[in-house]
Order: structure tokens, then sequence, then C-alpha cells
């Protein structure tokens, strides 16, 4: 999904940053979060943030974030930690034009969203909806059923399609058996995913809403 505009805008790299930035105003990223959104390595990052800073994208700012140190015998302690980061530069004369291109671009899926959760076991539904849809108040992105599922699986990929789509995704893994019985006893959740706007990527259950 991403190779076509990292070759039109310099790299992948760059496309995510973008992305990332694009869709989270206000909210500050050091190098270490950077490299954990994106997945990639901080040796990458940097000549690209000296890029972006440099034709006014983004600004360099310290601020604070949480951190929570472990103890062994004793509850987590939660402390600010002052870094130093970047933040989107709000006053970016081409937001709306670099937001059409690199964001809306991501909204695109099919069969490359198919591909990606191919290991979560036998995928027998793929539904999106919310982001992918342009419903910011939708409860859930995305939601797959698969026999035997693998929720490892399921979570790296989805970590994957984070980082390649620049905002953290709402959504739900179920194996099939569990699926099926949640869909019988009316689960409220599963019930107002199908009702509202979504669309199935992939539907190999043969099954319908009790009552429909």
């Amino acid at each position: 999904m991403i190779d076509a505009l990292s070759k039109l805008l310099g790299s992948e790299a760059r496309v995510k940053l973008l992305r990332l930035f694009l869709q989270n105003h206000g909210q500050g990223f050091d190098l270490e979060k950077l490299t954990s959104r994106t997945k990639i390595t901080a040796r990458s990052l940097r000549p690209e943030l000296k890029l972006l800073e440099s034709v006014g994208f983004i600004r360099r700012k310290k601020f604070f974030i949480e951190v929570t140190k472990k103890h062994k015998h004793r509850p987590p302690l939660i402390h600010k930690k002052r870094v130093q980061g970047w933040f989107f530069e709000e006053s970016f004369p081409y937001a709306r034009a670099f937001k059409a291109l690199v964001v809306d671009s991501a909204k695109v899926v099919g069969s490359d969203l198919s591909r990606l959760f191919r290991h979560v076991g036998r995928l027998r539904l793929l539904v999106v909806g919310g982001t992918f849809l342009n419903d910011e108040v939708a409860r859930l992105d995305l939601m797959l059923v698969a026999d035997g599922l693998k929720q490892a699986e399921v979570e790296r990929s989805m970590r994957e399609l984070e980082a390649e789509m620049g905002r953290e995704l709402n959504y739900a893994a179920f194996d099939t058996k569990n699926f099926r019985y949640r869909v019988e006893m009316f689960d409220h959740l599963i019930s107002e995913v199908l009702a509202g706007p979504h669309k199935k990527l992939v539907d190999n259950l043969n099954f319908r809403l009790p009552g429909n």
C-alpha cells in the first residue's frame, strides 16, 4: 500500500512520518516513540526528521512524558521525564494537500489488507469501518474472524498496519467458534459494527445477525 508513495516522496520512512504527524496534531514524539510507532530505525528516521524540520513541517520542542518504573515487590511507579522531540507545525501551509495525498490514500484497502492478516489463522471474516470509511465516531476500525486464531500474529499485523497508517486503530479479533456464539448471544459490539457503516473485505462465514 505504501510502495507507490514511497517512490514519489523519497522513502517509506518519510511517508510514515508524514502520516503520523498529520493525524496527531498537538502530540509530541521523541525519537524512541517514533521508532516504535513507525517501525523504522532511528538511523533512517534522523535524516527524514531533519528534512521535515527544515521545510517547516515539524518543529523541535521539549516536553514531558510519563515513564513507568517497575519494582519486583512494589507497585510500579509513574514519573514524568523531560524529553526532546517533534510536533507537527500547525502553520504549515500545505497540510491539507499533504493530508489528501498521504493520509486518505492509506484508507484504500482491499487485497493488500487481506494479505497482511494471512498468518493470523484461516481468515473467515475481515470487516473495516471507522477510520477506513471516514467515520470518526465508530467504536471499531477493523474486525476479523479466523479459524485457529493466533492472537500474537493479530497483534503483530495490527502494529504493522498502525505504523503504515500513522495512527492507532481500534480492533476486535475472534476465533470462529467464539464469534458464532457471540452472534447468537446478540453481542452488542458485533451488532453495532455490522449494523453501522462497514465494508467486508473477506466474508466466508455465510451468516446473518439474529432477527435479520
